[in-house]
């Protein structure tokens, strides 16, 4: 703009696009102030699909001062920002048919995952039960064993004792106190 000491200011308009309006200022360093339609200008920054940004429309104080064509530019701009708001939200969120859909499986999800839970502790439950059933005849059996071997030691029919033993002439077997015969 070849100005000097002057006045910026800037408004973004929507996501892509920003006025900036520069007012005032010296004209060349001559010291000359701005005057007539040059004093105030409105120019767009507008960012293109390439992500560049690029100057856009020009507006000098004649065509600011035409107040209906200000407004209608301004109004345009406004509502392109406003669709491209909009379009890019609704790219984010997803469709509440989508969300229900989706909602539905995880709940089935939750369902099947609860069923099988739930029939984990019950065969826990059951090997819980077997395995106790089976400790308690173990523990039976144990004491079972133990009587029968508490009969065979204390039973005096069972103890042959040195003196009862009759030696003969025939072997019938060799042991810790000697042979065994038959008489």
């Amino acid at each position: 703009t070849k100005r000097f000491d002057h006045s910026v200011s800037s408004f973004v308009i929507s996501g892509n696009c920003t006025w900036v309006l520069i007012t005032g200022g010296l004209r060349d360093r001559t010291n000359k102030a701005m005057h007539g339609p040059e004093i105030t200008m409105i120019f767009e920054l507008v960012l293109t699909t390439d992500n560049i940004w690029s100057v856009g429309n020009i507006m000098d104080y004649t065509e600011i001062t035409k107040r209906n064509q200000y407004q209608r530019r301004l109004f345009d701009r406004l509502m392109e920002g406003r669709k491209d708001y909009q379009e890019r939200e609704r790219k984010k969120t997803p469709d509440s048919r989508d969300v229900v859909s989706e909602l539905m499986k995880k709940d089935q999800q939750i369902a099947q995952l609860t069923s099988q839970l739930k029939e984990a502790e019950e065969s826990r439950e059951e090997i819980a039960q077997r395995l106790q059933h089976i400790r308690q005849e173990l523990e039976q059996t144990r004491q079972q064993n133990h009587e029968i071997h508490q009969l065979q030691f204390n039973n005096p029919h069972w103890v042959i004792e040195r003196e009862e033993v009759l030696i003969t002439q025939e072997v019938i077997g060799k042991g810790a106190y000697g042979e065994v015969t038959i008489a």
